[in-house]
């Protein structure tokens, strides 16, 4: 739900004035009254911090100026509109440029699923035994009177799930319960599973941030789906006795904090992720920390597929030049060393190259030059076949390396306007389908390099609430429809 804040606000040229602060994600707003025509921000001076009635103290960061007027009467009033890309709000004020984030706790909605604690919680079934327990229990305030039926609900106590020494620092993943103490109307336990990022040394607000992103674009790979969040702070200035908290707020996230509707709790459960702490602790750990460690070689691919993939199934031609492409942009190391040529071949490409070398400087000199110069290097097509293989993944899906050939194929039927038999817009349902495959096997294959066990995975029959799960389930059937139509095909081409 919507958040307002009010209090006094100061600017990086040292104004102060009176605001309210609206945060209400895209919507959010700090809205400035003045009697001084002094509003401005800079491209170096986008921070504003404040005071609010309530005793907390507030950090603006990456802001806007939206709008400035001024109201005559009396007493001239000059306001403003600021657009605000984070909030901090807490016990502290911060300075962007200063290594003070010692920890960040978040969780986001359906952490359940993959942190899938069955007996964390339960209630017990044969009472019998606790009746007079109860009773001691209550004592020495009053005396109670416990009936035939009683309903004795727990939590087993052990708040700890997983822990894990990463590059970035100690993850540590533990139930956060809390309850109530009982009244007529019945008494409540609840539980927030929460991810805390406990840093190896103090961060600056943008480089805390950037470790967090790594983590939760892990955690929805693993669950399948874009995640709101539900809790997010930080922890600032720790000391022996203390510790300062922040709660943070980003205007373009995806929040159920700021968000009219509720969360309504998980709709998944640990059939359909991934990877699961109650399957495989083991495994959740290794493939995490050796995803975490791998981050800075491949972020900017894995950051490239978290965005183009649609996990509400919208494929476009412009998703399937995208999923193509990630096999391009994924690092060297991720493939083979490039192999050298035999010495004829190389003898020729070198004669080419001269040849090519000494024309007039023009396009189409420079393009066979360019051509020339990736003869031996990886193709597209080698690299979906390696990636693919690396994986064990031909093993698993029969003809996978046939249609990513085709799916390649109508890559560059997009891309360049190559020549194809298929028609890609009558046959949309098969570009989907090379779609869907691309992706499936760029990030399946990143994480069997994480330690992933996906053949194990795969024989557990996996749920369709993850795009790999419903990839494997509709596989065969797709499989089906891509021969028959390269079949029709074959056969339209001899007749003519």
């Amino acid at each position: 739900m919507e958040r307002n804040h009010t209090g006094i606000f100061t600017l990086p040229n040292g104004l102060t004035a009176y605001g309210n602060l609206r945060i209400c994600g895209k919507n959010s707003a700090l809205y400035l009254y003045s009697d001084t025509d002094r509003f401005s921000l800079t491209r170096d001076h986008l921070l504003i911090t404040g005071n609010l009635f309530d005793g907390q103290q507030v950090t603006l960061i990456d802001c806007i100026m939206i709008e400035r007027s001024s109201l005559c009467g009396p007493t001239k009033l000059y306001t403003a509109r600021v657009f605000p890309h984070h909030v901090l709000i807490g016990d502290i004020k911060i300075q962007i440029d200063t290594p003070c984030i010692e920890s960040i706790n978040f969780s986001l909605q359906n952490m359940d699923a993959i942190f899938y604690e069955f007996d964390a919680f339960g209630t017990v079934r044969n009472t019998e035994p606790f009746k007079e327990l109860l009773v001691e229990d209550m004592a020495d305030m009053r005396k109670i009177e416990i009936g035939d039926c009683p309903i004795i609900s727990y939590f087993c106590g052990e708040r700890k799930i997983l822990c894990v020494e990463t590059k970035i620092g100690k993850i540590d993943v533990r139930h956060w319960p809390t309850n109530t103490i009982g009244c007529p109307v019945g008494v409540k336990i609840s539980n927030r599973i929460v991810t805390t990022i406990d840093f190896d040394e103090p961060q600056t607000f943008e480089s805390a941030l950037q470790k967090y992103q790594v983590v939760r674009r892990f955690y929805e790979l693993i669950i399948g789906r874009e995640q709101p969040l539900t809790f997010f702070n930080a922890e600032i200035n720790r000391k022996l006795n203390s510790v300062n908290i922040v709660d943070i707020y980003q205007s373009f996230d995806f929040d159920f904090r700021v968000w009219e509707e509720e969360s309504k709790g998980s709709t998944i459960g640990p059939r359909d992720v991934l990877l699961c702490s109650w399957a495989d602790s083991e495994q959740l750990a290794r493939v995490m920390k050796n995803y975490i460690a791998s981050d800075e070689d491949r972020r900017h691919s894995r950051v490239r597929f978290h965005d183009s993939l649609d996990f509400d199934q919208n494929y476009t031609v412009d998703r399937t030049i995208r999923a193509a492409n990630l096999f391009d942009i994924f690092p060297d190391s991720a493939y083979p060393e490039r192999q050298e040529l035999r010495k004829d071949l190389e003898a020729a490409k070198e004669k080419a190259r001269i040849l090519f070398k000494d024309l007039p400087k023009d396009l189409e000199r420079d393009q066979f030059l360019s051509a020339i110069g990736r003869i031996g290097s990886l193709s597209l097509k080698h690299k979906t076949r390696y990636r693919l293989s690396a994986a064990g993944l031909g093993k698993l899906f029969p003809d996978l390396q046939k249609v990513l050939e085709e799916a390649v194929g109508c890559r560059n039927y997009f891309v360049h306007g190559s020549k194809t038999k298929v028609d890609f817009i009558k046959n949309f349902n098969i570009v989907c389908f090379f779609t869907a495959s691309l992706e499936f096997v760029f990030a399946v294959s990143d994480l069997v390099d994480q330690g992933w066990d996906v053949e194990k995975w795969k024989s557990n029959s996996p749920g369709a609430d993850h795009p790999f799960g419903a990839f494997c389930i509709n596989y065969d059937s797709e499989v089906r429809k891509f021969k028959k139509l390269l079949l029709r095909l074959s056969a339209n081409n001899l007749v003519r």
